[in-house]
């Protein structure tokens, strides 16, 4: 089988979205799946290049950073691929499209399907769904709600990567049926240090993502003056990503007084991520959504014990209680309290951490590639007894 993936990021640039395509191709390429993927060019990386046994091309683009990606360059994205994922389609001739993101990539996928019928599956990963960022998204998906509709229509197979994703994409595309097919997460390379880190120092509390509104960093921050107040154990916030509210978030931090102990790393490569992960103590997320925050599972991997809110495409990873504390979506009274728990009790973090190592392995991605590896041969399957019936008789017995 030959499987062409579209997304317009993919690692080393972007985030969670290229991860999810890039592992997912890794262990596509284990079962015996070929694997072409067609992305964004940035930098001096290189045009064409085979990794780990797939081939990946990056087209020109406008993109001007490597950890984020505005409206104007996502669509300069689309623009720029129409020709080329039409003609790798056309050369290379592939059973079926798999696209990240609805939009911008998913026109691209609805146009091969349409010249070449071939059939495409679309993963969601949250800001391409109406209502998951109504701030930031909302007034361009009321004008781009009647194109998007024929594409998510004509898409073999749509999946979320949360039931909370889901039943949001299915608000605005009721007639459109919507599968759960997770985030994965590498638990061999992810995984806590053999040797128990220093306790001698600062509990580290540890954010990884955008700086963007929709993470919510704002009420954070906001907590921390509070939280000192509350606990006898010095502490320290590391901020590890970029994003257009990185300004705003240190000039917080310092009219609130607590700039002494929140330092911002700045974007890192993935490769770095870990690191920061396994020297922490606390993994914080106070994101308004998520779609299903790889970096989560990264830090319950990584046996942290996690303090999130209690957001879609958080609940339904988090215990409350068991491997950390949901907190309600804003409310900084009560991310002072969790946090203040945990920074005080080293054995109910270490408890927590382990019970997220446990809880994180059903997100294995040799489990979340096989189910998308049998979702991509039942529709080439469906696909061929539509065009040679003859060759199907079978098919559905």
């Amino acid at each position: 089988m030959r499987v062409l993936v579209l997304n317009y990021e993919f690692p080393p640039i972007g985030g969670g979205g290229g991860e999810v395509s890039k592992s997912i191709a890794r262990y596509l390429v284990k079962s015996g799946v070929e694997v072409t993927i067609l992305t964004a060019h940035w930098g001096d990386l290189p045009h064409y290049e085979r990794v780990d046994g797939y081939t990946v091309y990056r087209t020109p683009s406008l993109r001007r950073r490597p950890d984020r990606c505005t409206i104007k360059e996502m669509f300069a994205f689309l623009i720029c691929n129409i020709v080329p994922s039409l003609r790798l389609a056309r050369e290379w001739s592939p059973d079926i499209v798999h696209a990240h993101f609805a939009v911008p990539v998913g026109p691209l996928a609805y146009l091969i399907k349409k010249l070449y019928g071939i059939p495409y599956i679309i993963t969601l990963h949250g800001g391409d769904v109406p209502g998951f960022d109504p701030r930031q998204t909302d007034h361009w998906y009321r004008f781009l709600l009647p194109l998007t509709q024929p594409i998510w229509h004509q898409a073999s197979a749509v999946v979320a990567v949360s039931p909370g994703l889901r039943d949001l994409a299915q608000r605005s595309y009721p007639n459109t049926p919507v599968s759960v097919i997770p985030n994965g997460i590498d638990c061999e390379y992810f995984k806590p240090l053999d040797h128990p880190p220093d306790v001698s120092g600062k509990v580290i509390l540890l954010f990884v993502g955008r700086i963007a509104e929709q993470k919510g960093l704002t009420y954070l921050i906001q907590s921390l003056p509070a939280l000192r107040s509350r606990t006898s154990m010095p502490f320290e916030l590391r901020v590890v990503g970029d994003g257009p509210l990185r300004a705003d978030m240190e000039a917080l931090a310092e009219s609130l007084g607590v700039s002494d102990c929140v330092y911002f790393t700045g974007w890192v490569p993935q490769s770095q991520v870990r690191d920061w992960l396994q020297k922490a103590d606390i993994f914080v997320l106070p994101s308004l959504m998520e779609g299903l925050s790889i970096a989560l599972l990264q830090a319950m991997a990584c046996g942290l014990p996690v303090v999130t809110s209690d957001a879609v495409g958080n609940r339904e990873v988090v215990g409350n209680g068991q491997n950390g504390f949901l907190v309600p979506v804003r409310d900084v009274r009560v991310w002072v309290e969790a946090l203040a728990t945990l920074i005080e009790d080293r054995k109910l973090r270490w408890r927590m951490g382990r019970r997220s190592r446990e809880l994180v392995a059903k997100y294995d991605w040799h489990a979340v590639s096989r189910a998308y590896l049998q979702l991509f041969e039942m529709h080439v399957a469906k696909d061929e007894a539509i065009i040679h019936p003859e060759k199907c008789e079978s098919l559905g017995r």
